[in-house]
Formats: C-alpha cells, sequence, structure tokens
C-alpha cells in the first residue's frame, strides 16, 4: 500500500511530493521505505506539477526496453 507525503526544501522553500511504499528488507531484517517523486506542489493551486521523468512516462516518452 502506498501513501503520499510531502517534503518542503527549505532553500528553495519548494514542496514536494513523493509517493512512498514501505516492505520489509528480509536480508537486513528491517523495515525500509522506498521513494518516488511525482513531482512539485503549486502553492497557489495546490495541484501537483509532474516532475520531467514523470511528465515523459504520462506523455509516452519512454522507451521500450529491448
Amino acid at each position: 500500500m502506498a501513501s503520499i507525503t510531502h517534503h518542503h526544501n527549505k532553500k528553495t522553500g519548494a514542496i514536494y511530493v513523493y509517493s512512498v511504499e514501505s516492505y520489509w528488507d528480509k536480508e537486513k531484517k528491517a523495515p525500509r521505505n522506498k521513494q518516488v517523486c511525482l513531482g512539485r506542489l503549486d502553492l497557489e493551486t495546490g495541484e501537483v506539477i509532474p516532475s520531467k521523468r514523470r511528465k515523459n512516462r504520462i506523455e509516452g516518452g519512454e522507451t521500450d526496453p529491448g
């Protein structure tokens, strides 16, 4: 189950939105998190502006492996 979290960059004042998924690492025998950046949060509208990597994936710009 993934959840959404916000990270505030104090230097630039930008707020980044991440999708976070927790899982159990069998080797280390400890819980771990996998985070994927979804984009920046627009403070005026409250909408998420997709990151370049996410924007390319949405627009179909990703390449087909092999």
